[in-house]
């Protein structure tokens, strides 16, 4: 959608272990119960806190504009992405240590995080299109080179909001552009902790990208 510019606000936290019990349960405490009940299922302490983590981002992003009780009214599509009527878009990523959450003043927008760790690039290589196989495997480093199109794709299809059920293969990156089908996606890339690949997506052209460290 040329002529339309969005802002992209990013907020991420990173945690190295897991919370004292009374951090966890004075930030546990500033959500919805039944958000609370969905964390505690959770049987990793990894995924409840960046599940957390993550729900809090949305709050403190959205809260001052929105109100305090934002999260009350979190609903999910018939994709199940979250959403909040009469707010801004938003999309949360975790991977790792790191999780980051970000906001689209306009239109909608998607973010993927990836710790990097070794693989075996070709077993996935039918995510990808030709011509984009033969960009990685020319790289002078494949494994980055992976990361960067995965995390890229990745981002598109949740900005799209149908996520998984779209196939890697019909978005076709370009540079600083992705197409999927009949509609084009920009891409912003983000530096965040060494090992990690990021990508913003959004369905407007993109003027900034606005990093914000959140002390959760």
């Amino acid at each position: 959608m040329t002529g339309q510019l969005s802002t992209i606000n990013v907020a991420y936290a990173f945690f190295e272990r897991n919370w004292p019990w009374s951090k966890w349960q004075r930030c546990l405490g500033r959500i919805p119960e039944n958000l609370q009940a969905r964390i505690c299922r959770y049987h990793r302490w990894q995924d409840r806190l960046a599940t957390l983590v993550g729900k809090l981002l949305v709050k403190d992003g959205l809260s001052a504009l929105w109100g305090d009780d934002v999260l009350d009214r979190l609903a999910h599509d018939n994709y199940g992405r979250p959403y909040i009527r009469g707010t801004m878009d938003f999309n949360v990523s975790h991977s790792g240590r790191y999780v980051t959450c970000a906001f689209a003043d306009r239109g909608r927008v998607g973010i993927d995080i990836e710790k990097v760790r070794p693989l075996d690039w070709p077993d996935f290589r039918y995510e990808f299109r030709l011509e984009e196989q033969a960009v990685i495997e020319l790289s002078n480093d494949p494994l980055h080179s992976f990361y960067e199109h995965w995390t890229a794709k990745e981002a598109v299809v949740k900005a799209d909001g149908r996520g998984m059920q779209i196939p890697l293969t019909d978005v076709r990156l370009d540079s600083n552009r992705a197409i999927l089908y009949d509609k084009t996606y920009w891409l912003k890339r983000i530096q965040l902790g060494h090992g990690y690949s990021c990508c913003v997506a959004a369905d407007r052209e993109i003027c900034g990208v606005i990093m914000q460290y959140s002390h959760v």
